[in-house]
């Protein structure tokens, strides 16, 4: 009886197939002729033919035509975006120029934008002029056009980076936004483009200060200590990468732009702040004042070792009663007496001679070992030839010598299905071998 219904079944599902598949093969029609249909100049042609012939191609559309005439033709007019944006980076300083090389690193096409009536030989950003080791690093891959501001937000990209640095900057940006729903602008400035401090010049040292770093670095009673290596604007370049990516996927699947309004200083009261209205809240209580040195020196923390520096970090508990049994004190895991960092600092006197006294007779690599197996953080203290000989970054295979072969340069920092990011493209040419496009590059040839 079972066997008779499943068969019942089967003819009456097969007696439906012929229907279910003209409905699907309807749909695709409708789906063609509606226009889920990329940019011409998003995929690679071969002899005028597209590569990929189950799509149609729209040559209205192409970069010179009306899109590049401010024409854009969104998800109201029936097309599909291409799946790899193209970003016009506009913009000057780190921070940028990191989201930049995110973008790039994710597949975007990025275009660096020449100012008409630059001088000569001038570098577009003087914070990283053209030969720098660092310019190499971050505008890799790039391709460069001669592009006046007024023509930034129709130039045919998606995605337009800028750093506005006054106030009719800042006002273009805002009614970008308006004139060009479907872009994507991201805006990275010290303080943003409104409120009260729009207007004030600022750096990474004086944002960390507005933001409070600066007052939990350092040892108690001197100068406070800025964080090294311009840290905010690093940060504040991945926080807005990843808000255009963000952005850039909801418009591939039927969004609107965005503009993206960074605060290099909301980065740094988020990234660099270390939330000290918590901690003096739960030390002392929400209402009362807070008690003891707002800056509370971390120890141990980088230390001389007989051949080198080593850094350790010890923030938790069983961290920090895992380093005294590595330093055979195990009387003052029982006593508990140095577990909070503020007992060690505010007694650093007794305790700093008994790092040093452990630490300076022994190799990093000593350290090292020992650390690893009582389970204490720690890595070798390195300098700018001994960190690409650090094992980990060899076998990852995680530096690659840039394009003139002059150093090393990190690769991306992730893989996807263990797929090794590419090796780093060239630079742009140097400001003195000025481009004479003032268009975008079609995509093909990018």
């Amino acid at each position: 009886v079972r066997d008779a219904g499943a068969a019942r079944d089967l003819a009456e599902a097969e007696a439906g197939l012929p229907e279910l598949l003209e409905q699907l093969v309807g749909a695709r029609e409708q789906l063609l002729s509606r226009a889920a249909v990329f940019h011409v100049d998003s995929v690679h042609e071969s002899g005028g033919q597209c590569q990929h012939p189950s799509r149609e191609v729209r040559r209205d559309v192409s970069v010179g035509s009306s899109r590049a005439r401010g024409a854009r033709c969104g998800y109201g007019a029936g097309r599909m975006d291409p799946i790899v944006p193209r970003a016009l980076d506009t913009s000057t300083g780190i921070a940028a120029a990191y989201a930049a090389l995110i973008l790039h690193q994710s597949g975007a096409e990025v275009v660096r934008a020449l100012l008409p009536d630059a001088r000569p030989g001038a570098s577009p950003d003087p914070e990283l002029p053209d030969d720098s080791p660092l310019s190499a690093y971050l505008r890799q891959g790039q391709q460069r056009v001669v592009l006046g501001p007024d023509e930034w937000f129709a130039s045919g990209a998606d995605v337009v980076i800028v750093t506005p640095a006054d106030a009719p900057a800042r006002d273009a940006v805002l009614a970008a936004r308006a004139s060009h729903p479907d872009l994507v602008v991201l805006s990275i400035t010290p303080y943003g483009l409104t409120g009260p401090y729009a207007d004030r010049p600022a750096t990474d040292l004086t944002l960390q200060a507005d933001s409070g770093a600066l007052a939990v670095r350092g040892v108690a009673g001197e100068e406070p200590i800025q964080m090294g290596g311009r840290t905010v604007e690093w940060l504040a370049g991945a926080y807005g990468a990843l808000a255009v990516l963000a952005i850039w996927r909801a418009r591939r699947v039927g969004g609107a732009g965005a503009l993206i309004d960074l605060s290099r200083a909301e980065v740094a009261n988020t990234g660099a702040g270390n939330f000290m209205d918590v901690m003096h809240a739960l030390g002392s209580g929400a209402d009362a004042e807070p008690v003891g040195p707002s800056r509370v020196f971390e120890t141990p923390s980088i230390e001389r070792t007989a051949d080198g520096w080593v850094g350790f970090n010890t923030n938790a508990p069983h961290q920090i009663n895992a380093f005294l049994t590595m330093i055979g004190r195990d009387d003052l895991v029982a006593t508990g007496e140095f577990l909070m960092a503020g007992s060690r600092s505010s007694r650093i006197a007794e305790w700093q001679p008994m790092v040093t006294a452990w630490t300076s007779v022994r190799t990093t690599a000593e350290i090292i070992e020992t650390a690893v197996a009582h389970g204490v953080p720690g890595a070798p203290g390195c300098n700018g030839k001994t960190i690409t000989e650090l094992e980990p970054g060899v076998a990852r295979r995680n530096l690659a010598p840039e394009p003139g072969g002059r150093f090393l340069v990190p690769r991306r920092s992730w893989r996807i299905d263990g797929e090794l990011g590419p090796d780093p493209l060239p630079a742009p040419s140097p400001a003195n071998q000025r481009p004479s496009a003032k268009q975008l590059p079609s995509r093909a040839s990018s």
